[in-house]
């Protein structure tokens, strides 16, 4: 009986203890990156107090001209010499019937005398004459000192020269400093556009969009020209700032010389043609500044048909995902790809030219993945596309558009406010090679 109860109690001990298995945790596999789909970044709140605009009554098409040419030049700065200069070139064409040219001037103490050394903002109706040194256009009006680094002040006067200037085409100019999509603390290497030094201000990227869509509510319609007479703007973060405002863009990857373009060469192209559409109008305004600075300057142009950058953008997402999942390469050849490529800004070299960054990383022996190399090449088709025309006066990778890809510094926080780095992949690539 002692010998039973001994059994059964230690056959309940070993049923009562099971052996011990070790559990590991699962293998980690990550979830496929979702496909690339755009979406719509946070709604833009100015700082500024929006006036409102007249209302646009369209005028019958056959009281129209062909085309209005609307120059903002904000030469409220160092630059108001040449503020002088370019409106005396326009004065060398002058308006017609079928060509309007109408300029708002804004002026500085300490830079020029001339012209009566006025220092406030005026409003001309540009007209012809022979004299390379005097202001002689009509003064239609003397609005005082106005701060040109204000949206509201792009969308007043272009609003005023929409309304009174009827055309069935219009080009838009912003003439002053530029610097893409930032600014920095260096006077000469300026970011954003339009900088105003009186009222210390300049047009953001995420303002000028404002701004752009303003104008474009209020005529019905794109802006058929787009162009910047200013440094580095020729960035696909720029373009696609402003892709749904305007149909062409015409810009400078490169800094620009303080002359700017030669307004009376592509203005006299289009008084003699006035017929000519905006892809024409844009080629001609690159050809005729690249011709101008040959042999003197080292400069760069191009004229982008902004309808293509969404396209673009989509392969440009597409390459940073593929990168973002290529466990094969190192970072530093997709880095060092770029810092090779051809880059803009003299000292600052975080633009570089987008096609000449991707054709480097389709030709380098040590990226290994063939998806990224895939989606490089339909970036190099995506900028082909898109580029009507460029041209530069000396040798080099240029293709007609710049992108950011930071050099010696961590992302550039305002870079995040871009619409590009919110609606694409490139930021997190960005971040995950290490910036």
């Amino acid at each position: 009986m002692f010998l039973l109860s001994f059994v059964l109690l230690v056959l309940t001990i070993l049923g009562a203890c099971t052996p011990y298995i070790p559990v590991y945790p699962p293998t980690y596999t990550p979830p496929p990156p979702p496909s690339y789909t755009p979406t719509i970044g946070p709604t833009f709140t100015p700082i500024f107090t929006p006036t409102s605009t007249p209302t646009f009554t369209p005028t019958p098409a056959s009281t129209l001209a062909k085309w209005t040419i609307m120059v903002y030049i904000d030469g409220d700065n160092n630059l108001e010499p040449e503020a002088i200069g370019d409106l005396n070139e326009m004065e060398v064409v002058g308006s017609t019937s079928n060509v309007n040219i109408v300029a708002q001037v804004d002026r500085i103490t300490g830079h020029d005398a001339t012209n009566g050394d006025w220092t406030g903002t005026r409003r001309y109706y540009v007209t012809k004459d022979y004299d390379p040194y005097t202001i002689n256009s009509t003064l239609i009006q003397d609005l005082g000192e106005v701060n040109m680094g204000s949206p509201q002040t792009l969308i007043n006067f272009a609003s005023w020269a929409i309304n009174n200037y009827p055309a069935e085409h219009y080009a838009l100019i912003i003439w002053n400093h530029g610097g893409g999509f930032r600014k920095k603390s260096s006077y000469l290497l300026s970011r954003d556009i339009a900088v105003d030094d009186t009222s210390n201000d300049s047009i953001t990227m995420s303002e000028l969009s404002y701004a752009l869509s303003s104008i474009k509510n209020y005529l019905g319609k794109n802006i058929d020209l787009l162009g910047m007479d200013a440094c580095l703007m020729s960035m696909i973060e720029v373009a696609y700032e402003i892709k749904d405002y305007a149909n062409v863009m015409v810009s400078s990857e490169q800094n620009e010389p303080f002359d700017g373009w030669p307004y009376n060469r592509f203005l006299a192209r289009l008084v003699a043609n006035p017929n000519m559409n905006a892809k024409t109008l844009g080629t001609n305004i690159v050809n005729d500044y690249i011709a101008y600075y040959q042999g003197t300057e080292t400069v760069v142009l191009s004229a982008v048909d902004l309808t293509k950058i969404e396209s673009l953008a989509n392969a440009a997402s597409n390459f940073a995902l593929a990168v973002m999942n290529d466990t094969l390469s190192s970072a530093s050849s997709y880095i060092n790809d770029a810092y090779d490529a051809e880059y803009y800004g003299g000292d600052d070299s975080s633009f570089v030219d987008l096609y000449s960054f991707m054709n480097l990383v389709v030709n380098d022996p040590y990226v290994y993945s063939s998806q990224v190399k895939t989606w490089a090449n339909n970036v190099m088709t995506g900028v082909t596309d898109a580029v009507i025309q460029k041209g530069s006066t000396y040798i080099g990778d240029h293709h007609g558009l710049s992108v950011y890809f930071p050099y010696n510094e961590y992302i550039d926080s305002r870079y995040l406010l871009t619409k590009f780095a919110q609606n694409t992949y490139w930021d997190e690539m960005l971040r995950a090679l290490g910036f």
